[in-house]
């Protein structure tokens, strides 16, 4: 996992117990064999709530890397991005602010899931 800004080490991660079967996960295009469930995970529980049953979320610790150390395992440099892609499943904010706290850390294009952000958030974005 990514990092969101503020955090290192690990950090919680959610994702939908493998025995759920909702709505929404029943129409997605899913590899042959694939539970549905298994298919979604957030960093941001909130995001699962809306589409499973809280007793059917469960929460794990993750280890998280910050998007330097991501760069540097690949030998890479912040010089090196060009284009920045998040999806992250809610958490898109935290990732792509924690990313942006590094100064040398400048793609020339960054795009990201905006419609999670809260009013606070747009005013920070």
């Amino acid at each position: 996992a990514v990092c969101p800004a503020g955090d290192t080490g690990t950090v919680p991660f959610f994702y939908v117990a493998d025995t759920a079967a909702t709505h929404a996960t029943q129409s997605m295009d899913l590899p042959v064999g694939a539970s549905p469930a298994s298919q979604l995970g957030s960093l941001d529980r909130g995001v699962l709530e809306r589409v499973a049953p809280a007793h059917l979320i469960v929460e794990t610790a993750t280890v998280c890397r910050t998007i330097p150390q991501l760069l540097a395992d690949a030998g890479l440099s912040s010089a090196d991005v060009d284009y920045f892609q998040v999806d992250a499943e809610g958490a898109d904010w935290g990732i792509v602010r924690g990313a942006l706290a590094d100064p040398s850390f400048r793609p020339r294009l960054l795009r990201f899931e905006w419609k999670h952000l809260s009013p606070s958030q747009w005013k920070e974005a």
